[in-house]
């Protein structure tokens, strides 16, 4: 998780998967 600020929403959507 490099870009985990502009993947901020994108890190909510991994731990749901």
């Amino acid at each position: 998780m490099k870009k985990k600020k502009k993947s901020n929403q994108v890190v909510k959507f991994m731990k749901v998967e």
